[in-house]
């Protein structure tokens, strides 16, 4: 939705909660924005997102040839829990 020059809702969100996700020079997906580059994704794993009701397959978006290495996915930022406190 785009209201006065800005964008809301659901899509937003989700991107916002993959984004978090990665590291530094990292480029992540979804599985919808996979389909359309299948040949340069690698999926990384599913992941239940805060705010979201079904897990998310996410995938790294490869620089090259020779896909770079990064450190795990940032899960602990992302998953859903009611405050602090593991579910």
């Amino acid at each position: 939705d785009e209201r006065n020059g800005d964008f809301f809702g659901p899509p937003l969100n989700r991107l916002a909660r993959i984004v978090d996700l990665g590291n530094g020079g990292q480029i992540l997906c979804s599985e919808r924005i996979s389909a359309l580059i299948p040949e340069r994704v690698t999926f990384l794993e599913t992941v239940a997102l805060r705010g979201l009701d079904v897990a998310e397959r996410v995938f790294q978006v490869n620089h090259s040839e020779s896909s770079l290495e990064f450190p795990p996915l940032r899960i602990n930022r992302t998953l859903n829990r009611a405050g602090n406190i593991p579910s």
